[in-house]
């Protein structure tokens, strides 16, 4: 491997200097189209190894496609390495030298709000008797002893509860994420349910009787051990999320005035009192507020639970839903100035990139603008 691949991987993987880039694009200069072509086509293939930045959509590439395209009608001394964009057919081409570009082309001036960081693996645990542990802070390894229920911390975001024996005794404990914050909990039954930031879990130390019922705020993603003879019951508020043995992701902020339920593999019923409705795998059943009827659509999985795998993901995502995720994630603040209804976004990236990296690619659809102080974004609608 010479040490250009080695450069190429590095920006595939968001992890080059500034010295590293001056140094790729000098020698991208010097090549032929033929051999440019083909390092486009390498820097694909690192993309999708690296599975760092998500790859665009046909409808982002377009809009930006539409952009270069007016760009260089009006600037036709662009270098060849921009003008190359236009002569590749495949998408994956065009996707290639756009993300290659960009990150070697761009100004080199790192933007002010660059210093705010990803949110990461924060929560506090908060026992039967009201203590509270910083999970974030704790050492791996046994936390403490919930009635028969042993808490155990396994790894930096993941908790883990081991029923060590019988007991009549049942408490309750609560696990929750703040703005910036996301952790996973293995529940006493076995099943996993990774919680999104600014969310809470409340559930019993052991499972008795003849259901199993957890309570939920905010965001989460439930993978349910099965028991046919104990039902799993998720409730949000007035609502409640029944299931037998199935992986489903729920959507309770209270900010995103709905309550929607995304079924992954197996089936559940959602009920509002009366009101109830059953969904298959790919579906989703939505609650507005102040409504009492569910409204069942087929859903975009990949999109819904992209958080849990470490990934923002857009599909025609109105710019005020998009603006909400940042929020929470990266715990900043956000403010619109003037009307932004009907702006919608698609594209996708790690959710471990600086906020700087998200808002560079989001700006660059030349739909919004953003301007940051402190911790606060500005959003704006771009000028056509």
């Amino acid at each position: 491997m010479n040490q250009y691949q080695e450069l190429l991987q590095k920006i595939a993987a968001g992890n080059s200097t500034p010295e590293e880039r001056a140094s790729l694009r000098e020698w991208l200069q010097t090549l032929s189209e033929s051999a440019y072509q083909q390092i486009l086509v390498e820097y694909g293939d690192l993309l999708v190894q690296q599975n760092v930045t998500e790859p665009y959509n046909a409808a982002l590439l377009k809009k930006i496609n539409e952009q270069i395209t007016i760009a260089e009608q009006v600037h036709p001394s662009t270098p060849i390495y921009r003008r190359l964009w236009f002569r590749y057919s495949a998408a994956a081409s065009l996707l290639a030298a756009l993300l290659l570009c960009w990150f070697l082309f761009k100004p080199a001036k790192t933007p002010v709000y660059s210093a705010i960081q990803p949110g990461g693996n924060k929560a506090i645990l908060t026992l039967g008797s009201g203590q509270q542990i910083v999970l974030n802070n704790a050492e791996n390894g046994v936390l403490g002893q919930q009635g028969a229920s042993q808490i155990i911390k396994i790894d930096s975001g993941l908790l883990s509860y081991q029923v060590a024996g019988a007991t009549s005794e049942v408490q309750y404990n609560t696990i929750t994420t703040p703005r910036g914050g996301q952790f996973q909990v293995i529940l006493p039954d076995g099943s996993r349910v990774w919680l999104n930031a600014a969310s809470s879990l409340r559930f019993p130390t052991v499972f008795a009787g003849h259901e199993r019922t957890v309570d939920l705020t905010g965001e989460a993603y439930f993978e349910i051990a099965q028991q046919p003879e104990m039902p799993f019951t998720v409730a949000i508020n007035h609502i409640k999320v029944a299931v037998l043995g199935t992986s489903f992701n729920i959507m309770a902020y209270t900010e995103e005035k709905k309550i929607s339920t995304t079924l992954v593999t197996g089936a559940v019923k959602v009920s509002n009192g009366d009101n109830q409705v059953t969904i298959t795998p790919g579906q989703e059943a939505i609650l507005d507020e102040g409504s009492t009827q569910f409204k069942t659509n087929n859903a975009n999985i990949a999109a819904t639970t992209a958080w849990k795998d470490g990934k923002f993901l857009f599909d025609e995502t109105d710019i005020y839903s998009i603006m909400r995720q940042v929020a929470r994630w990266y715990d900043v603040d956000i403010r619109y100035e003037g009307d932004l209804t009907g702006i919608t976004l698609t594209g996708g990236i790690s959710r471990q990139q600086y906020i700087s990296q998200l808002l560079e690619i989001l700006q660059a659809t030349g739909n919004v603008k953003f301007k940051l102080k402190d911790k606060q974004i500005t959003v704006t609608a771009a000028h056509k």
